[in-house]
């Protein structure tokens, strides 16, 4: 497997793609933490209301209450550094073959030459859409010389016809001109 040195992403579809995915991965992991903080506070005031603890069982309680504190800020920075880092690569194997098509269409709309397909890294993930893409270049390719041989053979047809050598030069022109 050949190992990439550039990455040619959009960074606004990147940028996106990590911001949506960490939001949406912080939500859920607040929301859990604050579940189980108010679990542990719910048991600790049950545990003071109710059972008449030693204050060593207080001060323990408030221990862990500081303690989950601190434990909580730690997974959160770091599920959502994890997940933006995971992001950054999962977005490369979608975002990367868009930004590859985009660039070749570009490259045809300038210099009207089809390329001879649509290649992808094994590890990219729209793989029936590269598929159409390939097809759809061999497709246009393939056209493209049924063209130009009908193109030679008008040119040949219109050399041989009798008519008047204006209307064959204006014949010529629009066949050029079609050839673009």
């Amino acid at each position: 497997m050949k190992k990439r040195r550039k990455y040619y992403v959009s960074r606004d579809i990147q940028k996106a793609f990590i911001l949506f995915i960490s939001i949406e991965i912080a939500l859920i992991t607040i929301f859990f933490l604050i579940a189980l903080y108010l679990n542990q506070s719910m048991y600790s005031n049950l545990l003071i209301q109710y059972g008449n603890p030693p204050s060593e069982i207080i001060k323990q309680s408030f221990l862990v209450k500081k303690f989950l504190i601190v434990i909580f800020g730690v997974l959160l920075c770091g599920n959502i550094a994890l997940i933006a880092y995971g992001s950054l690569f999962f977005s490369h194997k979608i975002a990367g073959p868009l930004f590859r098509l985009q660039r070749i269409l570009k490259e045809i709309r300038e210099s009207n030459n089809i390329p001879d397909g649509f290649k992808m890294r094994s590890t990219d993930l729209p793989k029936a859409l590269a598929e159409e893409i390939h097809n759809f270049f061999l497709f246009i390719k393939e056209r493209q010389k049924k063209r130009k041989l009908n193109i030679e053979e008008l040119k040949k047809i219109i050399s041989g016809l009798s008519i008047s050598e204006e209307e064959k030069k204006k014949m010529e022109e629009i066949l050029e001109e079609i050839e673009k």
